[in-house]
């Protein structure tokens, strides 16, 4: 197929729950013409790398290949960021098995863990407002008996359902984190912590 193709070329890749609408949203980027999806992609970029800069107390004793290095790990949060419910991000674009195993499990799911370590960091990017829709993405998924899943589809359906008990104690350490920062707003996280924390006691 590739050696008829003329050598120069538009690919666009669709992504859609199924084959009619990753086929759907293909044909819409190419009747919108690439200029047009590539110059408001990198705006949209752009906007967020300029609400989060590089912090000015370091940024000025950084080389900039270091510099170059906060931009990209900014980025790398970013894009583990879903587009669908906000505050969700997988803990990885990857499954570190490959192919050795059948199991759809991997890191390409939500870990509430892993998600407040990356909320941790966006905290510390001054990205509050990301780092509280984390939170409040925890509070929707919290289970009724106080912990989380071991880990979840990004709209919440269980995967793994291991109880591991740093899954449970990480929220509370986010909700106490945002509160340092005075970034809670409206927030409310007292049912939250405490139906948590009263799971840790209960579990050991």
């Amino acid at each position: 197929l590739a050696s008829r193709l003329p050598r120069q070329g538009t690919l666009a890749l669709g992504l859609g729950t199924s084959k009619e609408a990753a086929a759907t949203n293909a044909w819409s980027s190419l009747a919108e013409g690439f200029q047009s999806c590539a110059a408001g992609y990198g705006t949209g970029w752009n906007a967020w790398h300029q609400r989060h800069p590089t912090p000015r107390n370091f940024a000025s004793k950084l080389p900039a290949a270091a510099n170059a290095l906060y931009v990209r790990s900014a980025t790398v949060l970013k894009v583990h960021e879903d587009r669908t419910f906000p505050g969700a991000l997988v803990a990885s674009l990857s499954v570190p098995w490959g192919e050795a195993s059948d199991s759809r499990g991997g890191y390409h799911l939500v870990w509430s863990r892993d998600l407040v370590e990356s909320a941790g960091a966006l905290v510390a990017m001054g990205a509050t407002t990301e780092a509280r829709q984390v939170l409040t993405y925890l509070i929707s998924t919290q289970q009724a008996d106080g912990h989380w899943l071991q880990n979840q589809w990004l709209g919440g359906k269980p995967f793994w359902q291991g109880v591991q008990l740093d899954e449970t104690g990480f929220p509370v350490l986010l909700a106490s984190l945002l509160r340092q920062y005075k970034a809670l707003n409206d927030v409310a996280v007292t049912d939250m912590v405490t139906r948590a924390l009263r799971f840790i006691v209960h579990e050991g």
